[in-house]
Formats: structure tokens, sequence, C-alpha cells
């Protein structure tokens, strides 16, 4: 049985199978013929023909050795297949268990890269804020009163916001107004680098008009 195993192992469960018929037609012919020769001696057997009934006594002894045999063989052609048929899950399992990993893993490395995000942006945050505070030192150091309406941290915490939901299609972060996606886009009110423009703009010239200093 080992030898049959390790056999189904290199093919098919369909070419077994085709194995296994051939050795069924095989084995019912087997029985055909063993059949017909135990009805011919009995016929032999009452007309006293003691010759031909030695020949069927012969071809039915070798049609019995051969239906054992191919029983055998049949059996073992159906332990076989569902050796074959046990081998060909287990490696489409593997093979699926394998595409599962690279999957899995994938979506690891994604969620530990967002983390790695998720810091950096907390870091650019913190430093923002100390760039801002730093600013409005100098500005009030040079008599100009610092801008108290941009780049605050609510301001930062709605436009992250609305980033978020741009760039996710609303699955994350929040609209903060009733804009809709394509408006909050189009209006840039969820990028950080245009309130930034804004809060460079109005500060200089905030700055430039108390300081009465003229760029040329």
């Amino acid at each position: 049985m080992i030898a049959e195993r390790q056999a189904a192992t290199s093919r098919s469960p369909a070419q077994l199978a085709v194995d296994k018929a051939n050795v069924e037609r095989e084995l019912k012919e087997a029985h055909r013929e063993n059949s017909t020769a135990r009805t011919k001696r009995q016929r032999l057997m009452v007309a006293g023909d003691s010759a031909q009934v030695a020949a069927c006594t012969a071809e039915i002894a070798r049609t019995d050795k051969l239906i054992e045999t191919l029983t055998k063989t049949d059996e073992d052609a159906r332990e076989a297949i569902k050796w074959a048929s046990a081998c060909a899950v287990q490696a489409e399992n593997e093979k699926n268990y394998k595409r599962i990993q690279k999957a899995v893993s994938e979506a690891a490395n994604d969620a530990g890269n967002l983390d790695s995000i998720i810091q950096d942006l907390g870091a650019a945050i913190a430093k923002l804020a100390a760039s801002k505070e730093a600013a409005d030192t100098v500005l009030q150091q040079s008599g100009v009163m610092p801008l108290r309406d941009h780049l605050t941290a609510a301001q930062i915490k709605n436009i992250v916001d609305m980033g978020l939901y741009v760039s996710t299609g609303g699955q994350f972060g929040k609209p903060v107004s009733l804009d809709s996606i394509h408006q909050l886009r189009e209006s840039g009110r969820a990028k950080l680098s245009k309130a930034a423009s804004e809060y460079r703009e109005l500060t200089l010239r905030q700055a430039r008009i108390t300081l009465r200093v003229e760029v040329r």
C-alpha cells in the first residue's frame, strides 16, 4: 500500500480514476469469463466429457485467481485515489495558506507603517506648535501683535480632521463643516499648506504695518 500511495502522489486523482476504470472493466470481463466457464462445465459434466470438464475447471481456476488479483488491484486503486485526493487538497490548502500568509503580512506591515506615520504626525504637530510659539515670541518682542486665530491648535486639529476625511473618502476624520468632500478639496480648506500661506501673508503684512517697513 505504501508503494501505491507514493505513486499516487505523483499522479492526479483523475489519472488514477482512469486506471481504476480500466481495472473495473477487466474485473467485469473476468467475472463474465468465470461465469461462462462454470455454466459450460455444468453442461459438460452432464454430457460426461471429462477432458472438457478439466479444461473448464482450469479456466475457472485461472479466472478465480485473476478476479482475486483484480479485486485487490481495484481496492488499492480506490485507496490510491483517496490518498491522491487528500494530497491534492493538502497541497491546495498549503498554497492558499501561503497566499493568506503573504496578504496578512502585507496588511500587518502596512499597519506598522501607519503607526510610524501617526508617530511622525504627532512629532510634526508638536514641532509646528513650537515653531508657532517661537514666532509669536519674536513678534511680541518686536512689538507686533501675533495673530491669535491662525495656526492655533484648534485650527490645526480641524484641518487634520478634514484632510483625513478628504483623503480617505470619508472613512476617517470628519468634515467639521457642511461642505462635501469635493467642496473641501476644491476650496483647499482641508490643506495645512493653505492655512500656512495665509498665516505667513497676514502676519508679515501686520509686521510691516506695525514696524513701518517697506519691502523692496
